[in-house]
């Protein structure tokens, strides 16, 4: 009987593993994620891991950080968070392969806050010129063994596309200087 318990909760712990967010952050890291938003303020919340192949959430909310803040943790004073005021533009849809910019859609959320984790929140990177988890933009030394997203990189909406949805008038400044 203990070893049954035993190796449930192994098997539990390590699947639960898979999803686990990435938000604690270096002094370092913590600034230079502030420094990255505010060249790419345009952020995807995407939890990639989270997918199964049978069900999935409907969209991805595109988002544009109004403002980022660095927060130290009540624990210790090393750890950091990035907690950034936002406003979501627009979901864009899933299809066969993903989250991809050929289907936008109006979102029922206007302002949220969230922390920035390393591997669920997705940002710009400029080889690619594709969303990306932050861990491939921003140096992110833990989890150094687990540095593959679960998706694929995807495409960020074209400005056309997007102004059927949204009234943002720095997005297509970004999206041509950027992208």
């Amino acid at each position: 009987m203990h070893k049954t318990l035993l190796l449930f909760l192994l098997i539990t712990i390590h699947q639960l593993s898979y999803a686990d967010s990435w938000e604690y952050l270096s002094l370092d890291q913590a600034k230079a994620v502030v420094i990255e938003l505010e060249k790419n303020p345009y952020i995807f919340d995407y939890c990639d891991c989270c997918i199964s192949e049978t069900e999935h959430a409907p969209a991805v909310q595109l988002i544009k950080v109004i403002r980022a803040e660095i927060i130290q943790s009540d624990w210790s004073d090393t750890i950091f968070f990035v907690k950034v005021y936002s406003k979501v533009l627009a979901e864009v849809f899933y299809g066969n392969n993903g989250p991809g910019a050929s289907k936008v859609g109006f979102t029922a959320v206007d302002n949220i806050e969230l922390l920035i984790c390393m591997n669920y929140t997705w940002t710009f990177q400029s080889s690619s010129k594709m969303a990306t988890p932050f861990f491939n933009v921003v140096d992110y030394g833990d989890y150094v063994s687990n540095k593959k997203p679960c998706a694929e990189f995807f495409q960020f909406p074209s400005p056309e596309q997007l102004k059927i949805v949204s009234k943002d008038k720095g997005y297509k400044k970004w999206y041509k200087k950027t992208i």
